[in-house]
């Protein structure tokens, strides 16, 4: 379990969370080989606005969570995010070819969540067009 401690933004008003809780957990043996990720950009200002638009009251920056990813899995893999909200997980992944599978509850976040994995999708396509026209 990692303990993200956010320094700047909403988290840090009186009388509320100023830490979020990061679960990680894996099946087998794991592909982990940073040993100081507290150190990253996205761990250190905490939850600002890295990929434009805010649109999720918990948003993770999406470089926090590429680091993330990168470091722990391998391409291919399957990320779980059992809270999705805005699917920022789903966006990593698809950026770091990574498949993922996430939950959420909130209709509004499923809408969200879907818009931001469709452009996502399509960005990877578009970056990656030699390889699937081959």
């Amino acid at each position: 379990m990692l303990v993200w401690h956010k320094r700047f933004g909403r988290a840090c008003q009186v009388y509320s969370f100023s830490s979020e809780l990061i679960i990680f957990a894996a099946k087998g043996k794991t592909n982990i080989t940073k040993s100081n990720i507290i150190q990253l950009e996205g761990f250190m200002n905490g939850a600002k606005k890295y990929d434009g638009t805010k649109v999720h009251p918990t948003q993770k920056p999406t470089k926090l969570i590429s680091e993330l990813i990168l470091d722990c899995t391998k391409e291919n893999n399957v990320i779980l995010d059992c809270f999705g909200g805005s699917c920022t997980t789903a966006v990593s992944a698809i950026q770091n070819k990574r498949n993922f599978i996430c939950f959420e509850l909130q209709e509004k976040y499923v809408e969200i969540g879907n818009q931001r994995i469709d452009k996502a999708q399509q960005a990877f396509q578009a970056e990656n067009r030699n390889l699937f026209e081959e």
